[in-house]
C-alpha cells in the first residue's frame, strides 16, 4: 500500500485554507511555462516546499474583495450564473456581450437571498 504524502496547509488572514507548496509561495516565478524559485534560482516542482516558503500576496488576499470578504454562497451563485450563461452562449441563445456584469449579479443575489454578497454587511 502506497503511503500518501501529507500536504501541509495554512490559513490566510481571511480564514481561507491554502496549501503550503511552491504554487502558493511568494518567491515562485513562472517563465515559459516553467516554475522557478527566485531564491534558489532553479526549476522546482509544484508541490516543492522549502524552508524559505512564504505565503504569496495573492494567496494572502484570497477571500477579500475591496476590504470585504465575500460569502461562500455568493461565490457559488456567481459560478452557477456564469455556467448557465456559458451554456446559453454555446447553444446560441446568448452572446458574450449579453452576459451580466458583476454588479448585476451582485444585485440579483441581494434580491434573491435578501442579504449582501459580503460578510458582515
Amino acid at each position: 500500500m502506497e503511503k500518501k504524502e501529507k500536504i501541509e496547509t495554512v490559513r490566510n488572514k481571511h480564514g481561507v485554507e491554502i496549501r503550503k507548496c511552491c504554487a502558493s509561495c511568494q518567491f515562485r516565478l513562472v517563465e515559459e511555462g516553467k516554475r522557478i524559485c527566485v531564491l534558489q534560482q532553479k526549476r522546482v516542482l509544484m508541490k516543492h516546499v522549502c524552508e524559505d516558503w512564504k505565503l504569496g500576496y495573492r494567496m494572502e488576499m484570497a477571500g477579500n474583495s475591496g476590504g470585504h470578504i465575500k460569502r461562500g454562497e455568493y461565490l457559488k451563485y456567481v459560478h452557477e450564473m456564469r455556467m448557465q450563461e456559458q451554456e446559453e452562449i454555446e447553444m446560441g441563445d446568448m452572446t458574450e456581450e449579453e452576459q451580466l456584469s458583476v454588479e448585476a449579479i451582485g444585485r440579483a443575489f441581494e434580491l434573491s437571498f435578501r442579504k449582501s454578497p459580503y460578510m458582515g454587511i
